[in-house]
């Protein structure tokens, strides 16, 4: 169990509609990481009629600025031109499950089939010329893959594949598709992979993983060699290394597009879970130009969506709704209901936390302080720090509005434990109320945080557990507000 349960008011007002995000796979990097001013172009592709996408797994850009797209439909591989109007289909009948997509310097393409085991090499004409794995052969050897996900290319012309829905490991071939050496194997250790997803190299040969259910990135040298890793990034489904040598990441779970910085710090990132213009549906893959616009392969969606920084000029796109884009940059007002709670909570707090019921805390307390502050989308973030007999405790929090279910929904990290949804909340006359039920030794349990005495000076939160009707759980935090400069 948790020793904190849900946590301040903290709400995302939409004007799309409703979101569904997928709140547990956010790391508390991105809930910390400043909001990417991001636009997108509506409808920015444009399909000839009766040509449909399906799943679409993966996008890439050669060096004329057309856009492949790599799909589960009929016509597995699209190509557009720069201005996003169609140019033609490759690829009809070669593909099982179409995966990763990549373009090398020669403009040949690379592509991944993960349920066929097999990477294939097509020239700018669409014509194989190279087959690495064999079709409906997986295997362990180095004649075969098991589910291999992405490829990349060192600058020496280096071929490296992510060998892993079934090895869990990296396979590098020299140019000519001889076999060199693999590295890895399942495990979260250095090295070790747990579903090897996506891979990508930087102009100075180094080799990034996205070891996406172990939820980080790991960084090699172009012989394998262990450099470092990249926690508490999110799960990496795509990445991609721009000509400034940042590295982005697309994460289907957080529904998020990351910026990072060659030394592993995430500089920002944006995304909106839903179904609308704009947001975001199985974010698998992505591609970034030098003016770093943005292509976002998404599964769910069944589309390619143009994202384009918000100061670029609309007249580049004739297309651009600046209006639309607004609101899916995040750029929206709150209510005047969430205006209050707004009013009410940013700034600074001291906290005390005392456990009244617990099995393993009960008599023991925490103190600290909390902060609130505006995140994107017109939400409000908690940064939670505190300790004391306890043990120590360190959290985000985040918290949207529903519309559609007229309820507030609840997202916390705490103690690098990863991030959970924590139910609904609503409000009970003066008492906002959150509940949600999980799991106590294989009992089931209800849970509820009930925000209470708010003014504008403190509050309190009382959290209360309940297995079959007898209180397991109850723990007091008190919030003081501190004045501005005080600590």
């Amino acid at each position: 169990m948790q020793t904190r349960r849900a946590f301040v008011i903290l709400p995302l007002v939409l004007l799309l509609g409703v979101v569904r995000t997928q709140a547990h796979a956010t790391s508390s990097s991105q809930l910390r990481a400043a909001e990417l001013d991001y636009r997108v172009v509506p409808d920015f592709l444009k399909l000839p009629s009766g040509l449909y996408f399906s799943e679409v797994s993966g996008v890439a850009l050669n060096s004329k600025g057309h856009i492949f797209v790599f799909q589960r439909g009929t016509h597995p591989l699209v190509e557009f031109d720069k201005s996003g109007n169609f140019v033609r289909t490759i690829g009809e009948g070669l593909f099982t499950r179409p995966h990763g997509l990549r373009i090398d310097k020669a403009d040949n393409l690379w592509v991944t089939d993960n349920g066929a085991h097999f990477v294939l090499k097509l020239s700018p004409e669409g014509q194989i010329s190279m087959v690495l794995g064999q079709k409906d052969y997986p295997g362990t050897d180095h004649t075969h893959f098991d589910g291999p996900d992405d490829v990349a290319f060192g600058k020496s012309g280096e071929i490296y594949v992510a060998d892993g829905e079934g090895n869990s490991r990296v396979v590098e071939f020299d140019g000519d598709g001889h076999f060199v050496k693999e590295w890895g194997r399942k495990g979260s250790s250095e090295a070790e992979f747990h579903l090897p997803h996506t891979i990508a190299t930087n102009a100075q040969g180094l080799v990034y993983v996205g070891d996406r259910e172990n939820a980080r990135i790991q960084v090699f040298d172009s012989e394998g060699k262990f450099l470092t890793q990249w926690r508490d990034v999110g799960h990496p489904y795509g990445i991609f290394v721009s000509p400034d040598q940042h590295i982005w990441m697309a994460d289907a779970e957080a529904s998020r597009v990351l910026e990072i910085d060659p030394s592993g710090k995430v500089l920002g990132s944006f995304g909106i879970s839903g179904r609308g213009v704009g947001q975001l549906a199985g974010a698998h893959a992505l591609a970034v130009t030098a003016q770093k616009e943005i292509f976002v392969a998404e599964v769910f969606n069944w589309r390619v969506e143009k994202f384009i920084p918000a100061g670029a000029q609309a007249a580049a796109d004739p297309s651009f709704d600046s209006d639309l884009s607004s609101k899916v940059s995040g750029s929206v007002q709150l209510s005047p209901e969430m205006q209050k709670l707004s009013d009410a909570f940013v700034g600074k707090w001291k906290v005390t936390e005392s456990f009244e019921v617990s099995a393993s805390m009960q008599g023991k307390i925490r103190q600290g302080t909390a902060s609130f502050r505006l995140g994107p989308g017109a939400s409000l973030i908690e940064d939670y720090q505190s300790n004391g007999s306890a043990g120590p405790l360190s959290f985000l929090g985040l918290l949207w509005w529903d519309p559609s279910g007229h309820v507030y929904r609840l997202l916390t990290c705490a103690n690098n434990d990863g991030c959970h949804p924590r139910g609904s909340a609503k409000w009970e006359g003066n008492k906002l109320v959150n509940s949600w039920e999980e799991k106590v030794d294989g009992k089931p349990a209800t849970f509820k945080d009930s925000f209470v005495d708010i003014l504008s000076s403190s509050f309190r939160l009382v959290s209360e557990g309940t297995v079959g009707g007898k209180t397991i759980w109850r723990v007091i935090t008190k919030y003081q507000r501190l004045e501005e400069g005080k600590k």
